[in-house]
């Protein structure tokens, strides 16, 4: 049993504290009472004002803040640290070497989850810190298996990762949105044509998982010659969808590129 202190409860440090309290010590704390109100009693809850409770003998610090929260939440934090205990930082745009500044010797790692695990369906970025052992990488993956899919990388690439996994959802929601308003205007219930798609995504998801074979090919398994779908596979390539969801992709990746270059400033 790990004995963790989360620090911010928005949607994903409410997500990880939840599912830790079943098995682990689980201490919260949070500057907005109403947040934590469905955790009493699962966990240990305290306020701003009890940091040093909170933190003491912690073994994993989970910073879950918002990013600009940091430079006022490390000086209130830091001093209670303990010293061997690994901070796990979930801020977005926040480098390691960023967090030093903030946190200096403390052993920091950065995280990057998406909203989905909260159903336990995500995907999680995790830069290895040079001061891990095998034991505790080994402990860290058991913690976060149970939230999704884990992926270690290097934190150059961590922008890449973010756009991909983070920043994608709401490209693919707007996407299933888009679908679900031509269904209803061929005459489908928004009712009905929901469940359709969701099936069908899923079916396309199964068979790329399952086949592994490229996207193109299974694409032009399901298109006929002079048929329906290639009707509309060309009013794609006229609408030039590629384009649009390649500089989608590419403009929330500059953005971050630029938000590091500020923040170096």
């Amino acid at each position: 049993m790990a004995k963790i202190t989360v620090i911010g409860c928005g949607t994903i440090g409410s997500a990880f504290t939840m599912h830790w309290a079943k098995d682990h010590q689980v201490s919260v704390i949070e500057k907005n009472p109403s947040r934590v109100d469905t955790m009493q009693g699962k966990v240990q809850v305290f306020s701003l004002k009890e940091i040093k409770k909170a933190l003491l003998n912690a073994e994993i610090v989970l910073l879950a803040i918002k990013p600009q929260d940091l430079s006022d939440s490390a000086s209130k934090i830091t001093p209670f640290i303990p010293k061997n205990a690994l901070m796990i930082s979930v801020l977005a745009g926040t480098s390691t070497t960023m967090l030093a500044d903030y946190f200096p010797d403390i052993r920091l790692m950065r995280l990057i989850p998406n909203n989905a695990i909260v159903q336990q369906q995500g995907v999680i970025g995790m830069v290895e810190p040079e001061e891990i052992t095998p034991i505790e990488k080994k402990q860290l993956e058991t913690l976060l298996h149970p939230f999704g899919l884990l992926h270690w990388l290097p934190e150059d690439k961590i922008d890449a990762f973010t756009v991909l996994t983070s920043c994608n959802p709401a490209y693919l929601f707007t996407i299933m949105e888009t679908m679900l308003d031509a269904g209803v205007h061929m005459g489908l219930s928004a009712h009905e044509a929901l469940p359709l798609l969701l099936q069908t995504w899923k079916g396309v998801v199964a068979m790329l998982s399952n086949t592994k074979k490229h996207p193109g090919e299974l694409k032009w398994q399901v298109t006929s010659p002079a048929g329906m779908t290639i009707a509309g596979v060309r009013a794609l390539e006229k609408g030039n969808l590629r384009s649009a969801i390649f500089e989608t992709l590419l403009a929330a990746y500059d953005k971050g590129l630029n938000l590091h270059v500020k923040h170096h400033q």
